[in-house]
């Protein structure tokens, strides 16, 4: 289990290019959770309507872990493109958020694509989409093995203890809402 006692929070500086930034610290958090550290993400400023996940990124973890996210985030801070902050405490709260991975708007996004330009080829009706209700955003990302990219689709559930695990990108852990 991530350790929520500790903090960091990542400011964007430039709005015109933020879904990019959120992409490169994302991929920050898989790297270091890659090499072992534990962290855990959430967007404070996230908002539903419209679907925005604000210029706000905090990470959660113990100390190690986060100095090696920060680490890991230093070219973008060097570039001007982020504002790291420093290691703080996380205030007491009950109310928590949970970010995770939507595998079912995934699993929809380019098979459903393929799946209906053949059968448009062949004559056949298209199928529809299987979920009502997809995912609010994505990330674009791309795999350290295949270097494939590929849509990583993301929800939210607030206060929902149901939510455990995790995933190779901080998603899935409920965790302080602040």
């Amino acid at each position: 289990m991530v350790n929520d006692a500790q903090h960091i929070d990542v400011l964007i500086v430039e709005r015109s290019i933020c879904y990019e930034i959120h992409e490169r610290l994302l991929y920050a958090v898989h790297r270091c959770r890659a090499a072992g550290a534990l962290l855990a993400v959430t967007w404070p400023e996230y908002r539903l309507a419209p679907s925005s996940l604000g210029m706000r990124m905090r990470v959660f973890g113990d100390g190690d872990a986060l100095k090696a996210f920060a680490d890991a985030t230093s070219p973008l801070s060097q570039a001007g493109l982020v504002t790291v902050g420093n290691i703080e405490p996380t205030p007491a709260t009950d109310a928590r958020i949970t970010f995770y991975r939507d595998r079912a708007a995934e699993k929809n996004d380019g098979y459903l694509a393929r799946q209906n330009r053949h059968e448009a080829k062949n004559g056949r009706s298209m199928r529809k989409r299987v979920t009502a209700r997809p995912a609010p955003f994505y990330l674009r990302m791309r795999s350290q093995s295949t270097r494939q990219s590929y849509s990583l689709f993301v929800n939210v559930a607030v206060d929902d203890a149901s939510l455990r695990g995790g995933a190779s990108y901080g998603l899935g852990y409920p965790l302080p809402r602040f």
